[in-house]
């Protein structure tokens, strides 16, 4: 569970030997309450218990909380056909997966087109899946193990299970792309690029959140 790195900007945790994050800028930045509401969906490949995705968000979301004062309320944990593949693609799209290279709208792990599918307003929505997901980027595709969206008038990202990270590291990381991080780095820091975690915030990051809030 450590060595994946390169974080992809919309923001996207690609993989290979590294971890790859993927994040996309939203619209106008909208300023965060001290206590947003959030939901979490699950598609059908994710195999875990809801209680597993309450008790991750729970220990993701208490650093923000204990850090900058932001106490993320859980409104729900829903399965949802959104989430669903259309086909069982089994790796990075390409025109022998779905019969389209397509990553942002046809191809079934495209982590964007995954996104898409959650509606779209102030409430923060994690979707989770237990399969490969895909971004593409410079004609390129690589797995990636989440993307987000910067702060704007939707905060939706999207995680998987099938990468060796703990569902508590991957919401923390991409709810801080939600709340305004825009970067990775090498520090001590949940947004380290090379992925060794600590459960804590390096002063730049750390600026971004505050100045968001």
């Amino acid at each position: 569970m450590r060595k994946t790195k390169l974080f992809k900007r919309i923001s996207a945790f690609v993989l290979a030997s590294a971890f790859v994050c993927g994040s996309i800028y939203s619209a106008s930045a909208s300023k965060t309450g001290s206590s947003p509401s959030a939901q979490i969906l699950y598609g059908s490949t994710y195999t875990g218990t809801e209680q597993r995705l309450r008790d991750a968000f729970s220990s993701a979301t208490s650093g923000f909380s204990s850090t900058f004062d932001i106490t993320f309320t859980l409104s729900s944990v829903n399965s949802s056909t959104a989430l669903n593949r259309p086909r069982n693609c089994s790796d990075v799209c390409s025109t022998f997966c779905c019969g389209s290279s397509n990553c942002d709208s046809s191809h079934s792990n495209g982590g964007m087109r995954i996104l898409r599918k959650m509606s779209s307003n102030s409430t923060f929505r994690i979707g989770v899946v237990g399969h490969v997901l895909c971004y593409g980027t410079g004609g390129k595709h690589a797995r990636i193990a989440g993307i987000a969206e910067f702060p704007g008038e939707s905060r939706r990202t999207v995680i998987t299970t099938e990468v060796g990270f703990t569902l508590k590291y991957l919401m923390q990381h991409e709810l801080s792309h939600n709340l305004g991080v825009r970067t990775h780095c090498s520090s001590q820091c949940v947004m380290n690029e090379d992925n060794t975690y600590v459960d804590k915030w390096c002063t730049t990051h750390s600026n971004d959140i505050k100045n968001n809030k």
